[in-house]
């Protein structure tokens, strides 16, 4: 794929991209009169609010297909193991959402592709205010995605390297949130297995949101532990029974990788940093 070089090569591109109407279009055209470099030209469409830092990167690529089913692909918001989360929003509707796409990889494994659908499934069982809901899952052509509620906020651990370790009553407000959410879970079998600071949102209400249920598992179903496949979770928040490797583990493991959380939030830094 050709990286753009001029402006007028941008402009192609992004009209083929249908990334803004017609009217959005002339004025973004108008914005950057006198600009012939097509970075320049992206720079400043950006400061202007016509697309997003990710959007200008990819048209600037030579990338114009920004459309997944009903939904319009605005950002990238992240990475994880099972593939990338991006910020959308429904052509019609014009909700916002997040789209959890699954990576080529694991679509074309059906073992993967089943903990991927199972994922799905899990969360959609799910309905509490401080878990991030699931609308729904969807195919197109041989990507799978799962379509889900968008929070807009910042996580525990940027918040804490942002502001600074949180004062006592916050802190314990977030985590009593949070388990308040596990509870929720605990109580339908399912073990999250992956509580971390960086997979606690704080929307701009002061409500946690429990993301990342892609780590989950049901309870007593640990059959990836027992075949020797990576663990589980991250390392600095794990439960001892799930770093040794046992065989069963329940709820009490996501309870201490909560408390290892609210250390952090206290802190600054985990439990066990060396």
């Amino acid at each position: 794929m050709m990286a753009i070089q001029s402006q007028e090569e941008f402009f192609s591109i992004l009209e083929k991209s249908n990334l803004l109407d017609a009217d959005q279009f002339l004025a973004a055209r108008q914005s950057v009169e006198g600009l012939d470099d097509a970075t320049q030209t992206a720079r400043q469409l950006v400061r202007d609010g016509f697309l997003t830092r990710w959007q200008a990167a990819q048209l600037l690529a030579g990338r114009s297909s920004f459309l997944l089913g009903k939904y319009k692909l605005l950002d990238l918001l992240g990475r994880g193991g099972m593939g990338r989360v991006f910020l959308g929003r429904h052509v019609t509707m014009q909700r916002h959402v997040a789209l959890k796409i699954v990576s080529r990889d694991i679509a074309s494994n059906p073992a993967a592709l089943e903990r991927f659908l199972a994922e799905a499934r899990a969360i959609a069982a799910l309905d509490h205010p401080a878990i991030v809901q699931a609308y729904s899952v969807d195919c197109e052509g041989e990507r799978y995605y799962i379509v889900m509620e968008y929070v807009d906020g910042r996580d525990l651990q940027q918040v804490v390297e942002d502001d600074g370790p949180l004062p006592w009553p916050t802190a314990v407000e977030y985590i009593r949130q949070a388990a308040d959410g596990l509870a929720h879970a605990h109580g339908r079998n399912l073990v999250h297995c992956d509580i971390k600071p960086s997979n606690l949102l704080v929307n701009r209400q002061g409500q946690v949101k429990i993301l990342d249920m892609g780590m989950a598992r049901l309870g007593g179903d640990h059959d990836e532990v027992k075949d020797g496949a990576p663990l589980l979770g991250s390392v600095d928040y794990l439960a001892p029974e799930q770093a040794l490797g046992a065989e069963t583990f329940d709820h009490r493991a996501d309870l201490y990788s909560l408390g290892c959380t609210l250390y952090f939030l206290l802190t600054g830094h985990a439990p066990f940093p060396e």
